[in-house]
């Protein structure tokens, strides 16, 4: 994310699977020319949300324009995971970054941001009280928390 991240990088290398859930987005970023195919990279970044109460690890997709280009603005697809999946899923088990570098190169799709948290045991919604107390609001953490996130760069 070069000069225009605000959010902490952590190791990019992560355990785990994921339901193959994101390529359907594919069809949301048809269109436009990219520029010539290079490298593109998928970070891992962590930031407090406030929804949740709790530090979250953030997987993002940068295609190649973005650090070529300082000034350029990308498309956001936000990619999330099913029941006991993660964010880093999409990129280690589905090989996203490789469909997408692909995708880019032959100019299927027009370079896009693909994030990808990491949920938990819950819905991506927001939850109702439980025994009078209130569980995570993970509707709240997409919708408002990640999005104002992403939106700071």
């Amino acid at each position: 994310m070069g000069t225009r991240s605000s959010i902490e990088r952590v190791n990019s290398t992560l355990p785990g699977r994921s339901l193959l859930l994101g390529l359907a987005v594919v069809g949301l970023v048809f269109g436009g020319p990219s520029d010539t195919f290079a490298a593109s990279k998928v970070e891992r970044v962590q930031f407090v949300a406030k929804s949740v109460g709790m530090k979250r690890n953030v997987h993002v997709y940068l295609p190649d324009q973005y650090m070529k280009d300082k000034d350029a603005r990308f498309p956001v697809v936000y990619a999330l995971h099913g029941l006991g999946g993660t964010g880093g899923g999409f990129f280690e088990s589905a090989n996203l970054k490789s469909h997408m570098d692909s995708l880019i190169r032959s100019k299927k799709v027009r370079p896009v941001i693909i994030v990808a948290p990491d949920g938990d045991k819950g819905y991506w919604t927001n939850q109702l009280r439980v025994k009078g107390k209130l569980s995570k609001r993970w509707g709240d953490y997409v919708s408002k928390d990640l999005v104002a996130e992403v939106d700071s760069r």
